[in-house]
């Protein structure tokens, strides 16, 4: 059963690898100012983070990479932030934040989460 989890989650790493070489991305560098996705609408985000904080059910964190997927009748965003920016977002009981380890330095966001914002 481990071992079926592992492999779905190595082939959902691969898929973001290669869905973001395909897809739009969003470095630091190339961003001037705060992008907001999906206000108040339901984005799906998987990936990377460091240094997630939560205050107020609004979690912050680096982005190292971090798939989002703002669901519609077309596709609303599709993207990849990675590059060191900043994001932010409303967390609720269908996105889990992980940070393994005992200096929770390094995480994993993966879930449809509210309010989902790219900064600088």
């Amino acid at each position: 059963m481990m071992k079926k989890k592992l492999l779905l989650i190595s082939i959902f790493c691969l898929v973001l690898l290669i869905g973001g070489n395909v897809q739009g991305s969003i470095s630091s560098s190339d961003q001037v100012s705060k992008l907001s996705v999906a206000r108040n609408d339901k984005t799906f985000i998987a990936g990377t983070v460091i240094n997630p904080s939560i205050e107020n059910e609004t979690v912050t964190a680096v982005a190292l990479q971090v798939f989002y997927y703002n669901p519609g009748i077309f596709i609303d965003e599709v993207g990849v932030v990675r590059g060191f920016s900043s994001i932010s977002f409303t967390k609720n009981m269908f996105v889990m934040v992980w940070t393994p380890g005992p200096f929770e330095v390094f995480g994993y966001v993966l879930g449809f989460c509210q309010d989902f914002e790219i900064h600088e």
